[in-house]
């Protein structure tokens, strides 16, 4: 029996397109608690909350939410 290639560890010299997305996820999302925080006058970590809560409401994934906020396509979410 062969091991299946796709199974193989990623080269820690290559870059991933996974960790490259979940980079990028990350960015979005963290820029969006910037403007949830200057915005609403909250701290980091309650802007983060807020824009979860938020996302579950809309059930739509954070980095979506994050990245309406940060493109000016959606308004900043209540404090509540």
């Amino acid at each position: 029996m062969t091991a299946d290639p796709a199974d193989a560890p990623i080269p820690s010299d290559e870059p991933s397109i996974v960790s490259s997305a979940l980079s990028r996820h990350a960015a979005v999302v963290h820029q969006a608690a910037g403007f949830v925080g200057a915005g609403l006058r909250v701290s980091p970590d309650d802007a983060l909350v807020i824009l979860e809560r938020e996302a579950r409401r809309l059930r739509i994934d954070v980095a979506v939410l994050a990245a309406d906020i940060v493109e000016r396509r959606r308004p900043l979410p209540a404090e509540d």
